[in-house]
């Protein structure tokens, strides 16, 4: 018998997983379990319907400390599925008791914390990339000189729109710790 697959190319904000939870979610309902991710490319597989919650975690691990990680998981009920990159992608039931894997804002600010350290990153060697290219090809190549500049200069707003509103995030966090 043949797995039938669905695969979507979706973009989500590092600081909107609510919005990604939402859809897994739906998809779930709809009989596409979520399969494999690769970034922006969701795999999903026809199965029964089901009232599944999904949970994205931000990990920043060594292969070796992954079993631990994933045991932790398993003994609050969750399943793991996939991962891309550091993005480490949980369903479990929606009757669950363990809905919440980050129950404190501390931990919670710790998650978007990391993200933004990622981002800044990735930010750096962008940019680095850009005035370099500005320099050496300025006068010979105004063409490919003016692509880069519009990839990169793009690459840089996401980047820091994104950085933004996860330092907006972990500032509420610590707000909310003080408190």
């Amino acid at each position: 018998m043949n797995k039938q697959i669905k695969r979507y190319f979706r973009f989500f904000w590092a600081w909107n997983e609510s919005k990604k939870l939402v859809w897994l979610n739906q998809m779930s309902q709809d009989g596409w379990h979520l399969s494999k991710c690769n970034r922006l490319i969701y795999s999903f597989t026809k199965g029964d319907s089901k009232n599944l919650r999904y949970f994205v975690d931000f990990r920043v691990m060594k292969r070796e400390n992954q079993a631990e990680y994933f045991e932790i998981f398993k003994e609050s009920g969750w399943n793991y599925i996939t991962n891309a990159g550091c993005n480490y992608y949980f369903s479990t039931s929606a009757e669950n008791k363990h809905q919440e894997v980050y129950t404190d804002n501390k931990s919670r600010s710790e998650k978007y914390r990391l993200l933004t350290i990622v981002h800044i990153l990735v930010l750096l060697p962008i940019s680095y990339f850009l005035m370099f290219f500005l320099h050496r090809f300025l006068d010979t190549r105004p063409v490919l000189m003016g692509v880069l500049l519009v990839i990169a200069v793009s690459i840089d707003l996401f980047v820091v729109y994104s950085l933004i509103r996860l330092i907006a995030i972990i500032s509420k966090f610590n707000k909310e710790i003080k408190e």
